[in-house]
């Protein structure tokens, strides 16, 4: 023990100093407490220790509360005006009263203002006063369950009262046995009971109340101006996770636009050798029905067999090349109609979405303005002209259409000359 009462003595002999706690506890035996005693010269002086330098020892008057700040100089010693306070006036409770309550047999109970631990046998009452003092504050478990004190003595709690005071004067209290049905006031202590504390503890993983009261304490350790003005962990986790969400959506799109494409390529791929093995069969077939047809030629009509072929292959060609004009023309106009969409709805609803999702960056309407999303170029008219010019091909390609004949077949001349090349002929014609 140390008669000093200076700070730096004080720091020196807690291990904070120029020696750490190790080397004095080689050097003298440890850390000690520092007090300051009255030394007082005058009898005016007495009990006005000079700088108010008072010794303030956490605990009974005892001697057994000397030899605990020994043991414990930081947490149960100081010198100072006043001892250190661990927190708000508003948040200490200093006293309980529970009045009309014969069954109570200390009904007026003062608290330290430090961390309190209520200590005692079995069955002496200490979750009933934890229960009583949670009840003054509001805090009372509303969780059936839980079968708490105030729970199962509700039969013989009428009429008896709890109150509550604050280290800064102000009182709480409620009526006897409390009211579950509902909730007016918002609780001024977070109560776990017991029961509460066991079933969260339990064996049966966990559970939505266990989930809660995590996210609760994950919340609690922010400091209050880093909450982002949130009131629940669930909002916070909103406000900082919201970005990240979004990045993430947008990838998970992507990642399945992707996986489309490779479960696209990866079916086209398996039925490549089928369709390579059909391709074979079908030109096998095509060469046998040829030698058939050949062999249905009378003497001296070849040439005119080779004719009627060559016709046949120029109506499969010109049907391919409009079928081919037709599918870009169901393109285009797809595409045409994508771009009056993305120009009139998506891409609005982009800046729209933009501006719900971060209202809270403050921007003006003339600045959101600014977001608004365009093509760089006129895409509608580059399909207009390109839609346009497949018309035209397509038009060329089909030709007009050949009168209705008016006398039988074996009475026209031919529609296509022997000695013209047929791909100049228009469909319409080869067709007949």
């Amino acid at each position: 023990m140390i008669f000093a009462s200076s700070p730096a003595q004080r720091t020196f002999w807690l291990g904070e100093g120029a020696l750490s706690i190790d080397k004095l506890t080689k050097k003298y035996d440890g850390r000690k407490v520092c007090l300051h005693g009255s030394d007082a010269h005058k009898l005016d002086r007495v009990g006005k220790p000079d700088g108010d330098r008072y010794t303030w020892i956490k605990g009974d008057a005892t001697f057994e509360s000397l030899r605990q700040a020994c043991l414990e100089p930081k947490e149960r010693a100081i010198v100072g005006e006043q001892p250190q306070k661990g927190a708000l006036d508003y948040r200490v409770i200093e006293r309980i009263i529970v009045s009309d309550a014969d069954w109570m047999a200390t009904p007026e109970i003062e608290l330290a203002p430090g961390l309190v631990a209520i200590i005692g046998a079995r069955g002496s009452g200490k979750t009933a006063l934890a229960d009583l003092i949670a009840a003054g504050a509001g805090a009372a478990s509303t969780n059936e369950s839980d079968q708490t004190f105030l729970q199962r003595a509700r039969s013989h709690l009428a009429g008896s009262k709890v109150e509550l005071t604050w280290a800064d004067g102000e009182t709480s209290d409620t009526e006897l046995p409390p009211n579950f049905s509902f909730d007016h006031d918002v609780p001024r202590v977070q109560y776990l009971s017991q029961q509460f504390v066991e079933r969260l503890c339990s064996s049966e993983g966990i559970t939505d109340e266990l989930l809660a009261e995590i996210e609760r304490v994950i919340f609690e350790a922010h400091l209050y101006e880093d909450r982002l003005g949130a009131s629940s962990f669930r909002e916070l986790l909103d406000l900082r996770a919201s970005h990240g969400r979004d990045l993430r959506r947008f990838a998970q799109n992507e990642m399945e636009d992707l996986a489309e494409q490779i479960e696209t390529e990866r079916v086209a791929g398996d039925e490549l050798p089928g369709l390579k093995k059909e391709q074979v069969r079908l030109t096998a077939l095509l060469a046998e029905d040829k030698r058939a047809r050949g062999g249905l030629v009378v003497v001296g009509g070849e040439a005119r067999a080779q004719r009627l072929e060559a016709v046949n292959g120029a109506v499969v060609a010109k049907q391919a090349e409009v079928d081919a004009l037709k599918r870009r023309d169901k393109s285009l106009s797809d595409l045409a109609d994508a771009i009056k969409d993305v120009t009139d709805r998506r891409l609005p609803a982009i800046r729209v979405e933009l501006e719900r999702d971060y209202a809270s960056a403050g921007l003006t309407t003339t600045e959101w303005q600014n977001f608004d999303l365009r093509f760089t170029g006129d895409p509608a008219s580059i399909v207009e002209q390109r839609l346009t010019a497949v018309h035209k091909a397509t038009g060329e390609l089909v030709g007009p259409g050949v009168p209705k004949p008016t006398k039988p077949a074996h009475e026209l001349p031919p529609y296509v000359a022997d000695d013209v090349e047929l791909a100049v002929v228009p469909q319409q014609v080869v067709n007949v």
